[in-house]
């Protein structure tokens, strides 16, 4: 049998369909397969680029050498889908063979690439096998309706499994769901097509058709196009969050355009250098557009915050869409515009996919490994359109008008780069893009960034006028770096370390302040980190970190938490999780049943692991995380840092109090928090509030958090904001637990409820709830806590005076006894102490209010002349003096004084008043 069939063969419609189904099913197993191969390996920088070239790799070989399997279209589905059935199992052996090859980076990304390669050969095959079936029956535009199709049915498969298939059924479920689709596809493949699979193909042609020009043009346009991809997923990040569901609306923008470019190339006929020129377009779009998309985001979100989770992730597509969508289509357009005269299309298209995703691993491999290290992502953005242009070039060969056009156009880029793009402005943080009055003040209020890049992350250290240095990573601004938050984090976990053997792990390093506050009790500390920039950067974080890296006892490792703790060599008493929020990243995958079970298995019989939570996880994800923590430990404890962010202690042993007086042991610590926080060191075991967190879900149907069904990364992706939380903290504040916690801490260190109460409006706010309610049993037992309030502060400011032993303590100490008019008591302190230090302006300025408050105007005066001459700009004591020497008759001078002050603008309303 030779030949073709009849154009109109019954049955082509059905081969488009079946192809479709064969492009869902592909991109699907793209998305399943790696989050299972994720949650085996990790999802560390080598192993997950080892993942997506070994995919780009199979995909490229597989369309090259299809022609071969010309008669076994159907087995190729068959295979494709037992490949997806098995998967689970191969991938707990994988599992297993990663523990039983040691900790280095070569072994998990050796099978990484060995699991994934043969179903991406096998995916890559389908492509040029449905168009040459397809040609058979029809032959017209036969590779660009199957690879149209194809990538469109990818697209809308990407967003299903991800926002719908996944939290429907799980992965393993969602993975058998597909296989399904496979195996119903190779069957309609036997039955229907056999007599197309029968006819025999054409030997190729010795060149491929194309010149040489062309296929290098094609090369480095897909070259190009990788690293567009690249740059898209981090603006992504920049501008939406770095959520793990971005990675799914990039993808299904840049496979929607690759479906909508084939279909342009055959309805209208555009070839391979009009799709060049429209890519430039494209990037000359992004660059001009950039500013007013945003702001029009910004000005949407309260819009679609009305209709989650739908309305979010409409305008988070709709967004990408707008600046990337036609570069998308054009660059989608390069292969099927190339390939629109050829009627032989299995071998011919096999070498084209070949080229370009070979070209795509490459333009990947020089992104990670150089691009994205040394150039703003404006320059990168510049680079693409200028490597887009050459590709034009040489497709359509050199003339004089080409090449005025190629550098007007180039120029234009040049223009829009220096006029229209400010790269300070990806590093805002993606929360402020919610309304446009928080993207206003973030614009006049940033000051500067100082980024530190690695393959594929970026952190930084950003500052802003009113809110301090804080640390940003990938589109996540997280706490000022002055905060003390962590480090307390990191004290209160070793004094709950029961007594022994003194080292701890510590997962995730961030900014060093929680491994720091462990490491300085314990004094051996294994700290875990995924990204290796956070690593290099220590070195700058230094002074907020108390020197991390110059302390003794301090390892750290460049790995996944969740591989590292599943390959734990030695128990640890110790555990800490200080990995960011559950909402970001693959941070959920900590909150599993399963990585909790590996972590019961790292710690001491009796050891301890703490984590964490906050508001942003919701009433829901508060539920889920207390749910599945209570599965695996059956003693927990809560403590409250602040008024949204709470830690979790779990034991598999009773939990205690073990060392509330190990800070007392640490001078550094001891200075620490009583110089930036105003806090004595013994008060931080009152943050323990609650003795039984997991009973808020003890009685109500939570479904458990695995890896295979991770229910909290959905629910988060679907409640983001925190909505709910409240309730959870309203039943802390309302179950009855400081009575059970006085009992608790009571036997370990001495319980005042007043000093807990102080420490608590601290921490909290004095309208916290949880301070409400303390403060509701306080006046129940009697307890004048306004009373009490005062004389604790006032008595922990002077211990903190008289234990810092210098200037410092006795300024805040000062402050507070001025404020409370108490200058007869503390007049003689102050000049005591400037005896020791005569030239310091705070003591200075307070001891000449109390002289000047108990009569001796000059006496206050020559203190407040001394301090200006200090500070001669200070606008308080401008002030005093001023008013000062009006009332000693001094009125020209205090006029002269009181002048100064006015021009400073911050001291107007007080002088008008």
């Amino acid at each position: 049998m030779s030949g073709r069939l009849p154009v109109l063969v019954p049955g082509h419609g059905l081969l488009v369909f079946l192809a479709t189904l064969s492009g869902l099913c592909g991109i699907a197993y793209e998305v399943l397969l790696g989050r299972v191969l994720h949650n085996v390996l990790g999802d560390h920088f080598t192993v997950s680029s080892a993942v997506l070239l070994a995919f780009m790799a199979g995909l490229g070989v597989g369309a090259l050498v299809a022609r071969r399997w010309w008669r076994h279209l159907w087995l190729i589905e068959l295979a494709i889908g037992g490949y997806a059935l098995l998967f689970p199992g191969i991938s707990s052996l994988v599992g297993g063979l990663l523990r039983s090859g040691g900790e280095g980076a070569l072994w998990p990304l050796l099978l990484g690439a060995m699991v994934v390669f043969p179903p991406a050969f096998l995916i890559g095959c389908g492509i040029p096998l449905f168009a040459g079936y397809l040609a058979r029956l029809s032959p017209r535009w036969a590779f660009q309706r199957v690879y149209g199709f194809y990538n469109l049915g990818a697209a809308v498969t990407v967003l299903v499994v991800e926002f719908w298939l996944i939290r429907r059924l799980g992965l393993t479920a969602s993975l058998w769901a597909m296989a399904s689709v496979n195996f119903v596809t190779a069957w309609i493949l036997r039955r229907r097509f056999a007599e197309v699979a029968a006819l025999p193909l054409p030997a190729p042609a010795a060149t491929g058709g194309w010149r040489l020009e062309e296929r290098v043009s094609l090369i480095v346009a897909s070259f190009a196009s990788a690293i567009f991809q690249s740059l898209a997923l981090k603006l992504s990040d920049f501008l939406l969050g770095p959520f793990r569901e971005g990675f799914a609306l990039v993808l299904a923008v840049v496979l929607g355009g690759l479906g909508a470019g084939s279909f342009l190339a055959a309805r209208y006929r555009l070839a391979f250098g009009h799709f060049l020129l429209l890519a430039v377009v494209g990037l000359l779009w992004l660059f001009a557009a950039y500013q007013p998309v945003v702001q029009l985001h910004a000005a949407l979100y309260p819009l679609a915050e009305a209709y989650p989770p739908l309305g979010h992730v409409a305008l988070k597509l709709a967004t990408l869409v707008a600046l990337m969508g036609v570069p998308a289509v054009a660059f989608g357009g390069l292969v099927p515009a190339l390939i629109s005269s050829r009627e032989e299309v299995v071998g011919e298209s096999g070498e084209l996919l070949f080229l370009s995703s070979l070209a795509n691993a490459a333009g990947f491999l020089a992104m990670v490994g150089y691009l994205h290290l040394h150039f703003d992502y404006g320059a990168i953005l510049l680079g693409v359109g200028q490597l887009v242009l050459l590709a034009w070039l040489l497709a359509l060969g050199l003339t004089v008008g080409r090449v005025l056009l190629a550098g007007a156009l180039g120029g234009l880029l040049w223009f829009h780069l220096g006029h229209d793009w400010q790269e300070k402005r990806l590093y805002f943080g993606h929360t402020v893009h919610r309304s446009l009055e928080t993207l206003d003040q973030a614009t006049k209020r940033f000051v500067r960034y100082l980024p530190f890049k690695g393959r594929r992350d970026v952190v930084a250290i950003t500052t802003s006028e009113g809110r301090g240095s804080r640390f940003f990573f990938n589109g996540y601004e997280s706490i000022p770096l002055s905060d003390t938050t962590e480090v307390m984090v990191g004290v209160l976990s070793a004094m709950l370390t029961p007594p022994g053997e003194d080292r701890a792990l510590v997962l995730g390093l961030g900014t060093g302040k929680t491994a720091s506050g462990v490491n300085l009790l314990l004094g051996e500390t294994d700290v875990v980190e995924i990204n290796p920039v956070i690593i290099g950067m220590q070195p700058y974080l230094a002074g907020y970190n108390l020197d991390l890296l110059g302390q003794k006892g301090v390892r750290l490792h460049d790995a996944d938490a969740t591989v590292f703790v599943r390959q734990c060599r030695r128990p640890y008493p110790l555990i800490v999780n200080t990995v960011t929020t559950p909402l970001y990243f693959s941070a959920a995958k900590l909150y599993t049943r399963d990585f909790l079970e590996d972590v019961r298995s790292c710690l001491t019989r009796d050891g301890v692991y703490m984590t964490w939570m906050d508001y942003r996880v919701g009433e829901v994800g508060a539920a889920i995380m207390l749910k599945t923590l209570g599965e695996v430990f059956p003693h927990a404890w809560l403590a409250a840092m602040n008024g949204e962010y709470f830690l979790l202690f779990a034991s598999a042993t009773p939990l205690a109090l073990h060392r509330p007086g190990l800070v007392a042991a640490s001078p550094p610590l001891m200075d620490y928090f009583m110089r930036r926080d105003g806090v004595l060191p013994e008060w931080i075991p009152y943050a323990l509030i609650h003795p039984d967190p997991v009973g808020y879900v003890r009685d109500r149907e939570v479904v458990v958090n695995t890896l295979d069904r991770p229910v909290l990364e959905f629910a988060l992706a679907e409640g983001e904001g925190g909505k709910g939380f409240l309730r959870f903290v309203r039943w802390l504040a309302t179950t009855g637990a400081r009575g059970e916690m006085a009992r608790i801490l009571g036997s370990a260190t001495a319980w005042d409820p007043g000093v807990r109460h102080h420490f608590l409006e601290g921490q909290l706010g004095d309208d916290a709830d949880l301070v409400v309610a303390d403060r509701a049993a306080l006046e129940k037992e009697g307890v004048d806590w306004r009373r009490v309030k005062g004389e604790i502060a006032l008595a922990a400011e002077r211990e903190m005076a008289e234990r810092l032993r210098d200037a410092f303590g006795w300024r805040r100490w000062g402050k507070r006894m001025v404020a409370m008019n108490q200058c007869g008591e503390a007049l003689p302190e102050l000049e005591r102490v400037l005896a020791a230090h005569p030239g310091d302006k705070a003591l200075l300025h307070q001891a000449g209010i109390c002289r000047a408050r108990l009569g001796d105007l000059d006496g206050g005066v020559g203190y407040l002349r001394r301090a200006l001459l200090k500070s001669p700009f200070d606008d308080d004591i401008l002030f005093w003096l001023g008013a000062m020497e009006l009332q000693a008759g001094e009125v020209e001078e205090g006029m002269v004084h009181l002048e100064r002050a006015w021009r400073r603008e911050g001291n107007r309303r007080r002088l008008g008043e």
